[in-house]
């Protein structure tokens, strides 16, 4: 509630009543208003380079296949981790156009994410074990 739907069309109206006019003047404005949705259907993929070794090798992060519906484009993209022992997501740096980075990875499991943005701010994310 109290929220709008991505891709929803919405109208909003504006009503005036003048109550000094002898006929109670009324006044109405109208306008529909398309709101933006967000980036769909990428995909985040990893290969390393060397042994994959921890805090050693560089991981190469990339991303693919992103489409916006309202064609905001370009795209940025933003890389994360997250430790799957609890100590927090870390992003990777700010959106940028590239849609591969390098990272060198700690110890043990990993969750890894991608956000695409648009040009209007909608995000969507996907994750990779």
């Amino acid at each position: 509630p109290n929220t709008f739907s991505a891709g929803g069309i919405y109208r909003f109206t504006l009503t005036c009543t003048v109550y000094r006019h002898p006929d109670n003047a009324v006044a109405y404005a109208s306008k529909e208003q398309a709101f933006n949705q967000p980036p769909w259907g990428g995909e985040l993929s990893v290969t390393w380079v060397g042994k994959g070794r921890a805090l050693v090798d560089e991981y190469e992060l990339t991303t693919i296949g992103w489409s916006d519906p309202d064609v905001d484009l370009p795209l940025r993209y933003s890389f994360a981790y997250e430790p799957t022992r609890g100590d927090g997501r870390v992003e990777l740096g700010t959106p940028q156009m590239s849609s591969t980075t390098k990272v060198k990875l700690p110890s043990g499991e990993v969750k890894l994410f991608v956000t695409a943005h648009d040009q209007l701010g909608a995000t969507a994310s996907v994750t990779e074990l």
